[in-house]
């Protein structure tokens, strides 16, 4: 209920062990001038509780070592090294070991002050100041993983005096704002270094408020906060540095380097600066880029260019406005740097011509303008537009992806790169010779237009799902790639395929205003589900020509099947157009090339026997293409869905009832599978006797008269027919 003294005139020791308790109101360790005062609470259970303050070093020499678990509790404030001469030390180190204190807690109010806390010994207060008053000087080491100093409010790192901090070798410290060098004439060093070392700040951190204040990040420590600030008020000074790998200071919100003061950054040797929000680098604010990562958020053009970067990497927005010649964007060229990163969000007009190493984002009031031999290339990840991209016969490059946003116009003549492909949810309008590299989806909305006789031409893929690709009278849209999606291609203009088309989202169907050309390499994919266009199989609606070449693919899909019944047909009308002219060189059916076994006519229409009874058709009409999967009715020798004198022809030529040249197939007259063509198979075939076609409810028709008649001429079960032959 009273004061202690532990070294009140001359020297003192307090010894709280194995338990024991010590209580008193203010606790003083070394109080009086030539006094000196040491106190030691250690182990478990061991306690020293101070209902007032705790002075370690009054106006002498104060030592306090809390071990091994021991506790001292202070309701109120604690000072080491409290008058002007006087030293204070604190130890608190082992598991289990703390100092709590309800107040504030100074480490060098006015004297000098030392506070080690290791291997997870734990100290707690309110506000936390290292280097109070002048002219103190104050030191607190936190050290080892579990050790950590908890302050309820801010933390000063020299408040008017001077102060250091050391956080080391898994050393954790908390506060809320963080300073620095916080007064006028203070000076504050902090040194966050080795992995798992942390300082958490959840406010601000200020790096020389109003005096001069260093932060050093080092070999994996972290520094957060929310706002940054380096030489925050007029005459101050601050300097920070990050480096080593994994050495991070993580602004939540923005950064300020030269507020009102002095700032400098460096970041070095794979050290990592982040911010969340603006970087602002004021008149007498320099940043120093050396080696590692500055993530910067956004900033202006002219502050970006101030960064003196010979290394490493940037990443953040940089805004441009006005009329810029990208020539003149040096910061944005920088070849020993990685841009990759970094975004020019242009709300102004660029043109001329350059290689920048950073992306673009292209805000809706931006213009990008190339002329005539002028080349612009953006190098980054990541590029927008929802402004205007003019090419006026020059060349517009993207090493990576370009998106043309809803808003986004991108139009003239030229060429147009993007290697990591477009995307396109707005307008691309040409006129004039215009080359398109890089694969495009032209998605949701977008609109690829051609018109005024002229030739625009996709060298890669294309996936068109937007509102439209129109060829307008008179020009072309020529496709190298492969073609796919359910869009629609309007206009009346011709449309060139190279590469693969492959009609819809599996399966569609996909409308032309105009003409059609599939050349020599062409290849249609048409993917069969059932027997409706559109839902069920691919198809082409052509409103003009469709001139034809190359490879017709067809491909069924799973759970569709063959006919399994003699006599049914499942009809495809794989291409409609106002005039078809042409055939495929090749057709193909689930991978297989199929023959032209019996041509019907003489525009290349033909039907393959696959085995078994089963043909399949192609037929070209003028004005369409049309397959037919057809299980034929027993007799029926040629898959024309009518068994008729050709079909007894073809039994006559190959009558050999025991077989002696066969096996023969279903095209010899050999129905039933036995190797041979025998009465069975012309029984069959009388049965089955239908000149004038069968189909899914044909019902046979012998003809009795002609049969009979044609039975006559059968010779011995050894000989030919051979009479119609």
């Amino acid at each position: 209920s009273s004061n202690l003294y532990v070294g009140s005139s001359g020297n003192g020791t307090l010894n709280v062990e194995a338990g024991g308790v010590v209580s008193n109101t203010i606790g003083y360790i070394g109080e009086y001038q030539s006094s000196t005062g040491a106190a030691t609470v250690t182990g478990s259970g061991s306690r020293w509780n101070s209902s007032g303050g705790l002075h370690v070093g009054g106006d002498g020499s104060g030592t306090l070592n809390v071990e091994a678990g021991g506790v001292v509790s202070i309701s109120s404030w604690g000072l080491l090294g409290h008058q002007s001469g006087s030293t204070g030390v604190a130890t608190i180190t082992g598991s289990g070991s703390q100092w709590t204190n309800s107040s504030y807690l100074s480490v060098g109010y006015a004297g000098d002050g030392t506070l080690n806390v290791t291997d997870e010994g734990e100290v707690s207060n309110t506000s936390g100041y290292i280097g109070y008053y002048p002219p103190s000087t104050g030191a607190a080491t936190v050290s080892g993983a579990g050790s950590t100093w908890t302050n309820a409010a801010e933390l000063y790192v020299g408040r008017e005096g001077t102060g250091t901090l050391n956080i080391e070798v898994g050393g954790v410290v908390s506060n809320t704002k963080g300073y620095i060098a916080e007064g006028a004439g203070s000076t504050g060093v902090a040194t966050v270094t080795g992995s798992g070392s942390q300082w958490n700040n959840s406010s601000d951190l200020s790096v020389g408020y109003e005096g001069t204040g260093t932060l050093n990040v080092e070999a994996g420590g972290v520094v957060s906060n929310t706002k940054g600030y380096i030489g925050d008020e007029s005459g101050s000074t601050g300097v920070a540095t990050v480096t080593g790998a994994n050495s991070q200071w993580n602004n939540s919100g923005r950064l300020y380097v030269g507020d009102g003061g002095s700032g400098t950054l460096n970041i070095a040797d794979d050290g990592l600066v982040t911010v969340g929000g603006t970087t602002s680098i004021g008149a007498t604010g320099t940043v120093n880029l050396t080696g590692g990562r500055f993530e910067f958020g956004q900033t202006t053009l002219v502050e970006f260019s101030t960064i003196n970067a010979t290394g490493g990497a940037l990443a953040g927005n940089v805004t441009i406005t006005g009329v810029n010649n990208v020539a003149s964007l040096t910061a944005l060229q920088n070849s020993v740097v990685d841009l990759n990163d970094v975004v020019a969000v242009n709300e102004g007009l660029l043109h001329g011509s350059a290689i920048l190493n950073s992306s673009l984002a292209n805000q809706v009031n931006g213009e990008v303008e190339t002329m005539a031999g002028a080349r612009m290339q953006f190098r980054g990840a990541g590029n927008t537009s929802a402004g205007e991209l003019n090419n006026f016969g020059g060349q517009i490059r993207f090493d990576q992806d370009m998106i043309n946003e809803s808003s986004g116009f991108i139009g003239g003549r030229g060429q147009f790169v993007a290697d990591g492909g477009w995307t396109n949810s707005g307008l691309m309008a040409f006129s004039g010779t215009t080359d398109i590299l890089g694969d495009v989806v032209n998605d949701t909305g977008g609109q690829i237009v051609t018109s005024g006789g002229a030739t625009t031409t996709i060298f890669d893929d294309l996936e068109h799902n937007g509102a439209e690709i129109r060829t307008s009278a008179g020009s072309r849209t020529v496709i190298f790639g492969a073609a796919s999606g359910s869009g629609a291609y309007t206009g009346s203009g011709d449309v060139f395929f190279e590469g693969d088309l492959r009609p819809g989202n599996s399966p569609g169907q996909v409308s032309f205003g105009g003409n059609v050309v599939l050349g020599t390499t062409a290849r249609l994919e048409s993917e069969l589900l059932g027997t409706a266009a559109g839902s069920e199989h691919d198809q082409l609606a052509i409103t003009g020509t469709v001139n034809l070449d190359g490879t017709l693919d067809v491909v069924p899909l799973a759970p569709y099947a063959d006919p399994d019944a003699h006599g049914t047909a499942d009809d495809f009308v794989i291409i409609t157009a106002g005039d078809r002219r042409g055939t495929f060189s090749t057709v193909q059916y689930d991978g297989s090339p199929l023959g032209a076994d019996s041509a019907t006519d003489g525009n290349g229409s033909f039907r393959s026997h696959t085995g078994g009874g089963l043909f399949r058709s192609v037929t070209y009409t003028a004005t369409t293409v049309q397959l037919q999967n057809l299980l034929a009715l027993a007799g029926d020798t040629d898959g024309d869905m009518d068994i008729d004198l050709s079909d007894y022809n073809t039994i006559t030529t190959n009558f050999d009832p025991i077989g002696t040249h066969g096996p023969y197939p279903w095209l010899a007259g050999n129905f039933d599978g036995d190797g041979d063509v025998d009465l069975a198979d012309y029984n069959t075939l009388a049965g089955n006797f239908h000149p004038a076609g069968y189909g899914a409810a044909a019902v046979p028709e012998p003809a009795a008269v002609i049969l009979s008649l044609l039975a006559a001429l059968l010779v011995s079960a050894s000989g030919r027919l051979s009479v119609l032959n």
